[in-house]
């Protein structure tokens, strides 16, 4: 896996990264339905953000939107192949 991240212009930009487009590039499904959300957002959805801010903690209900990574992967201890997530979040 690259360790090097280009941004996201748009949606299509999204599907370029899931690993079978054919299949999972679908309306209603969460690959495409998390672009949709996230790329238009620019950052944080309404809907985490109202999640976020009702928390009773401070320290999440205060986190900034750093960084998106799209389709970003995961080694799983044991695992044959890493997981990929829809998209993985920096905050501060």
């Amino acid at each position: 896996m690259s360790h090097f991240f280009i941004p996201a212009k748009s949606v299509d930009d999204w599907r370029l990264l899931i690993a079978d487009p054919e299949k999972h590039w679908r309306d209603g499904y969460s690959a495409k339905s998390m672009a949709e959300s996230w790329q238009s957002a620019g950052g944080f959805p309404e809907s985490v953000k109202s999640v976020l801010l009702s928390s009773s903690d401070p320290n999440i209900a205060s986190l900034e939107f750093v960084a998106g990574f799209p389709e970003f992967q995961v080694p799983l201890p044991g695992g044959r192949r890493p997981s990929q997530t829809d998209v993985m979040v920096f905050a501060r």
